[in-house]
C-alpha cells in the first residue's frame, strides 16, 4: 500500500455502516414488474398453432398455481438489476430519471444481501479472519503457530526486502 487511505479502502466499508441501525436507510431503486408468461417466452417452445399455445399454457399451469398472466411488481436497488438484461435490450428506460429513492426496509431479504455485498470492492476480502472471529486465540500458543511465520515469509504479499519500500506504519502518526 502507498498510503493508509489506500490500505483502509482494501479493507472494505466499516460493519457499522452496514446495520439497519446506523448505516443508511435509503437507496436508489427503481420498480421492476414482471409475470411468470413474459419470464418464459424465450424458454418454452414456440407454438406453431392454437393448440401448441395451449399446451404451452397447460404446462405452465401444472407447475404454477396461481394465474401466470399477473403482473407483479416489486422495488429493486438498481444494482440488482441484470447486467447481461441491459446489455442485451440496450434499454435504459426502466432507471428512473431523476433518481427514485426508497427505503431498503420495503426491499427483499436477497436484495438487502445484494446490497450489503455490493459495497465491497472486488479486490476487497469480505471474510474474517479466524483470529477477528476468535478472541481467546493466541497464534505463538497453537501447534501450528510455529509455521505462520514461515508461510508469511513466503507469501507473495510480504514484500521480500521490506527497506526497499515506503511501508505503511512509517507514515502513520499514532506509531
Amino acid at each position: 500500500w502507498d498510503s493508509l487511505d489506500s490500505l483502509f479502502s482494501t479493507m472494505g466499508p466499516n460493519p457499522l455502516t452496514l446495520s439497519e441501525e446506523v448505516g443508511p436507510t435509503v437507496t436508489r431503486g427503481y420498480q421492476e414488474f414482471h409475470s411468470v408468461r413474459s419470464d418464459l417466452r424465450g424458454k418454452l417452445p414456440m407454438p406453431l398453432n392454437p393448440a401448441d399455445e395451449k399446451l404451452n399454457t397447460e404446462l405452465i399451469r401444472m407447475m404454477y398455481r396461481d394465474d401466470p398472466t399477473k403482473v407483479t411488481a416489486a422495488l429493486r436497488p438498481v444494482v440488482c438489476k441484470d447486467p447481461d438484461e441491459i446489455a442485451r435490450t440496450k434499454d435504459m428506460s426502466w432507471c428512473p430519471d431523476p433518481p427514485v429513492y426508497a427505503p431498503i426496509r420495503n426491499m427483499q431479504e436477497e436484495d438487502k444481501e445484494t446490497l450489503r455485498l455490493a459495497c465491497y470492492a472486488p479486490e476487497t476480502d469480505a471474510k474474517l479472519m479466524f483470529v477477528d472471529a476468535n478472541p481467546n486465540y493466541r497464534i505463538d500458543e497453537d501447534i501450528w503457530g510455529v509455521l505462520a511465520d514461515y508461510k508469511n515469509a513466503q507469501s507473495l504479499a510480504v514484500p521480500k526486502h521490506p527497506g526497499l519500500k515506503k511501508r505503511v506504519k512509517d507514515e502513520c502518526i499514532m506509531a
